[in-house]
């Protein structure tokens, strides 16, 4: 299966979406392309093309959520950024959510870890960056959830 990833021109997109819905929230969010967290993330989206590292769409998925969350490469939207660009990974590569999966793996791991429903994937990014596991378990964690609420669509 033929993977696409994202380029500058979408990363761009998603940096002013997150900006323009940040102002509508009160939720401060940088001007991405001028920090210097911009060189770490730029590496993390060439490593996910590392097909040995991360073989599936979801692996690559994973990886690309935990370690933009995690790498704070940014003064702020770090959490936001992880979740948009997973999904529009996903989304590029014809994933679409499936309600009824989504909505069983939410409730479930909202009841054992105690996060909000509201926001699922804020709330597991947020969980993922205060958690003491260390990175290759998460990104396990993480890579199955994703697995159960993504379908390849048409």
């Amino acid at each position: 299966m033929k993977i696409t990833y994202l380029d500058k021109q979408l990363f761009l997109s998603i940096f002013e979406i997150i900006q323009e819905a940040s102002l509508r929230y009160a939720e401060s969010a940088p001007d991405y392309k001028h920090e210097a967290g911009l060189v770490a993330f730029k590496g993390v989206c060439e490593r996910i093309k590392e097909d040995d590292y991360y073989p599936d769409i979801f692996s690559k998925s994973a990886y690309l959520f935990l370690s933009i969350a995690k790498g704070h490469f940014f003064s702020n939207g770090n959490k936001r950024l992880a979740v948009a660009s997973m999904f529009a990974f996903l989304l590029l590569n014809s994933y679409k959510i499936n309600e009824k999966n989504a909505t069983k793996v939410a409730q479930k791991f909202i009841k054992d870890h105690k996060i909000s429903h509201r926001l699922f994937f804020y709330h597991l990014a947020k969980f993922a960056v205060c958690s003491q596991k260390d990175f290759d378990t998460l990104k396990t964690v993480i890579k199955n959830i994703l697995q159960d609420v993504f379908e390849k669509g048409n």
